[in-house]
């Protein structure tokens, strides 16, 4: 039996993570380096043990003429990543503003993955960050003890902005059901967790979706 290639696309904001993605995934080892605006297309054999599917990866560039390249790679896609990071809430909004819309316009119903990039940037999967995390939010209170009543709302809008500069699993994951995607995964192209997991799901989501 021949196999069968299918056309896998990657979109979401500009330094998201879907170059260091790609990378960690076709390299086998972590992103690093200064690394390409878009990277070349790559061709690999789907990460499903037995499966005669190839996966054609194709990466997304956002400005200039690399904007109506992604409206021809987007076309007769079989499965679509988008991307946004773990550590930037807009990029998610930007994921149901932009990133999902647009997939519907050009992709139709093609099966998507919402995934989550930098999961390593997440507080309580870094000890190092939780723990500046920590710190800055005790010198903050601290210093609200020594403020007049009157200047006490800055210091809590202060610790509202701190605490909101990361994507709960949440959250994305009732992104994943509005925008309606197959799945929600995280992961991080500087430790490769998840990285495997992100491929086999969009993997058997095309499978999916051509069989049934």
């Amino acid at each position: 039996m021949s196999n069968i290639t299918r056309k896998l696309v990657v979109v979401g904001d500009t330094g998201c993570g879907k170059t260091s993605l790609l990378l960690a995934f076709t390299q086998g080892s972590p992103a690093s380096g200064e690394l390409p605006t878009l990277l070349d297309l790559h061709e690999v054999t789907s990460p499903i043990p037995g499966s005669q599917t190839q996966l054609a990866l194709w990466d997304t560039g956002n400005r200039g003429e690399y904007r109506k390249l992604r409206d021809l790679s987007c076309h007769l896609c079989d499965v679509l990543l988008i991307c946004f990071c773990i550590d930037s809430p807009q990029s998610l909004r930007n994921v149901q503003t932009q990133w999902a819309p647009e997939a519907q316009r050009l992709c139709g119903n093609r099966p998507t993955v919402l995934v989550g990039c930098k999961k390593d940037l997440r507080c309580e999967q870094n000890p190092k960050a939780s723990n500046a995390f920590s710190q800055l939010m005790t010198k903050l209170v601290g210093r609200e003890k020594d403020l007049r009543s009157d200047e006490k709302p800055k210091t809590s809008e202060a610790l509202s902005q701190v605490a909101t500069e990361q994507v709960t699993r949440k959250q994305a994951t009732k992104v994943c059901r509005q925008i309606g995607a197959s799945q929600y995964l995280e992961c991080s192209a500087t430790t490769l967790e998840g990285v495997q997991q992100v491929f086999e799901a969009a993997a058997r989501a095309v499978t999916h979706y051509k069989t049934g």
